[in-house]
């Protein structure tokens, strides 16, 4: 049996917390998208079912307003039976009365479904497991399904030796996986597609594999853009030629459609406060959205520093004066020296 793992979907984020108006319009539609490609994949793998693992919805308000949307989709693929898990977001109010038959809910109390040699077991978000009366057959394959920190609300230790193959997992927003014990594994899906940039890099789903004893899985990427956060040493740029030369260099492993957050950092030694906006209108048209931040500062000026009668003017000198030094070597050691030293402003050159 194939069964597809997904969690956190969050439909209908407002997405204006880390986004322009416009792009967090587009990217509440793509969220949509991302959702109808999740069954799409489901379907052509032959997936028998879907497990999500809570957070379906981004809030209560949402979930009401894309419940029939959302129901009508699963009743649309009736091949397929979908277990859901209740996450801390979305709550249970945009449960129809009379859902789909391929809809199967977990409660406040632990649920269990059988479909072929697979148990699928399973509580909304609203409680602590009692694990010391759950039951699952030792010759069945056990998938657990939860929404909620492995860390905080569930730990490692409270799986072991309860004869759980899988624990398909809500709540972070990031693939991971943690092993339970000699039979079982704990995967958090991950959410399928980025909201913001505190949600970078490859988004998708975990496609799980049963055999009659045993169960394999797989991350699958899906989500259409990728979310970088991308530094850039400007410490040695001579120009803003040259500024949009390294700018352009560290941006690029991104792709056209993704969404990009260069930061500019280092110490500068030739130039004033760069032009952030200048760098996104150079960059701009080469990905669906970049915004650019500055994080660099000033360099010290070690010629004034240098005339000073204090510990920091010390040092200064005594590297200036090593002749097996190199120049960038030198501003290299200066910039580390001087912020342990605790030197504040001086020259216009401020450390922290």
């Amino acid at each position: 049996m194939k069964i597809l793992h997904t969690a956190d979907l969050h439909l209908g984020a407002p997405m204006r917390t880390h986004l322009p108006p416009r792009e967090a319009k587009l990217r509440r539609d793509e969220l949509m998208s991302v959702f109808s490609r999740l069954l799409q994949l489901a379907r052509a793998e032959g997936c028998a079912a879907v497990i999500i693992a809570g957070d379906l919805f981004d809030n209560e308000a949402a979930a009401s307003l894309l419940s029939s949307t959302v129901t009508n989709a699963i009743e649309e693929y009736g091949e397929i039976d979908f277990y859901y898990a209740s996450g801390n977001h979305e709550g249970d109010g945009w449960i129809p009365s009379a859902p789909p038959k391929n809809l199967h809910i977990f409660g406040s109390t632990p649920s269990y479904f059988q479909k072929e040699n697979v148990t699928f077991f399973g509580q909304s978000n609203e409680k602590k497991i009692d694990y010391d009366n759950i039951y699952l057959q030792k010759e069945r394959i056990n998938i657990m399904i939860l929404h909620g920190a492995m860390d905080t609300e569930t730990k490692i230790s409270d799986l072991c030796n309860r004869q759980i193959d899988y624990c398909a997992l809500g709540h972070y927003h990031t693939y991971a996986e943690k092993r339970i014990d000699a039979r079982g594994i704990a995967v958090y899906a991950g959410c399928p597609a980025g909201r913001g940039f505190d949600e970078l890099g490859e988004k998708g789903a975990v496609l799980i594999e049963t055999g009659r004893d045993r169960l394999t899985h797989r991350f699958i990427p899906l989500s259409g853009r990728v979310l970088h956060r991308i530094e850039a040493d400007i410490s040695y740029a001579r120009d803003l030629l040259h500024l949009f030369s390294i700018c352009e260099t560290a941006v690029s492993a991104a792709h056209a459609e993704d969404l990009v957050r260069l930061v500019l950092t280092g110490q500068r030694k030739s130039l004033p406060a760069p032009d952030t906006e200048a760098i996104r209108r150079h960059l701009g048209d080469r990905f669906y959205y970049l915004e650019v931040e500055d994080a660099s500062t000033a360099a010290p000026d070690v010629t004034a520093l240098a005339r000073e009668r204090t510990l920091c003017g010390e040092f200064v000198r005594t590297v200036l004066a090593e002749s097996s030094l190199e120049d960038e070597e030198k501003m290299r050691i200066l910039s580390l020296g001087l912020s342990a030293l605790g030197a504040e402003e001086n020259g216009g050159a401020i450390w922290s």
